[in-house]
């Protein structure tokens, strides 16, 4: 099994399999070209359309950076485009609902030969837990170990506990692609979050998510001693529109 995808920003993916295609928290960013491919950062529908694969599009929650109602649109460009939404999405009326799953946390679902499992998320919304025929992919959204420097201690423990807590319901699973914050922003706790998904489970290929223009994040990750053992398995980008293609064994 083949997996090809595309970073677009911020969390914002297009992932294609053999069987499949997902598109991940995409929202309109303000440097997004209004011409060109996939490959130049423009989510490019026409080009969606040539692989000949179902399209299915998560939001993981409703936050402006990994949502807009724009999404609701591409039925014109794809017409058996579907829709897995967090229950803080709002579908738009008149949406079928035959095309339009809305899940909440702590649940699994099967819909059109895929097998969905929630995680609540530390912010809001979801993460994804997604089987598709050949592949595990993991989608965290804002599920994240959100460590902010000057928050009370009480604050910090309790976001250990709850995301330490929402990673262990899926300890020991083999993730074959997994989309996971690394946010600069958090300044020396920003590689928790990540460090704790690659020792809890068996995740073969990691893509860092959620740092915007921050690239430097890759950097601070190659001399940060608790990653050296998974660093070998983490997807280094440096661009809107890269690329990537990972065979599953």
């Amino acid at each position: 099994m083949k997996l090809q995808g595309w970073y677009l920003y911020n969390s914002a993916f297009v992932l294609k399999t053999e069987t499949h295609c997902f598109i991940f928290d995409y929202y309109p960013y303000a440097g997004e070209p209004g011409a060109g491919s996939l490959d130049s950062g423009r989510l490019d529908l026409q080009q969606i359309r040539e692989f000949g694969l179902p399209v299915t599009v998560f939001v993981s929650h409703a936050h402006y950076d990994h949502f807009d109602r724009c999404i609701f649109t591409w039925q014109k460009a794809l017409p058996e485009i579907r829709y897995v939404l967090s229950d803080d999405v709002p579908a738009p009326h008149g949406l079928s609902p035959d095309c339009v799953l809305t899940v909440q946390a702590g649940r699994q679902y099967e819909w059109n030969g895929l097998v969905i499992r929630t995680l609540l998320s530390t912010d809001q919304g979801v993460a994804f837990l997604i089987r598709t025929p050949g592949a595990v992919i993991y989608h965290a959204g804002d599920l994240n170990f959100w460590d902010w420097e000057g928050e009370s201690d009480a604050y910090r423990r309790q976001m250990e506990q709850d995301y330490k807590g929402q990673i262990d319901l899926i300890a020991g699973e083999r993730i074959d692609l997994a989309f996971v914050p690394l946010d600069g922003r958090l300044e020396g706790t920003y590689w928790k979050g990540l460090d704790y998904l690659m020792r809890a489970t068996d995740t073969r290929r990691a893509v860092p998510m959620h740092f915007r223009d921050q690239y430097e994040v890759f950097d601070w990750l190659r001399r940060q001693p608790e990653a050296q053992d998974y660093l070998s398995r983490v997807q280094v980008l440096t661009r809107q529109g890269q690329s990537f293609l990972y065979d599953v064994e």
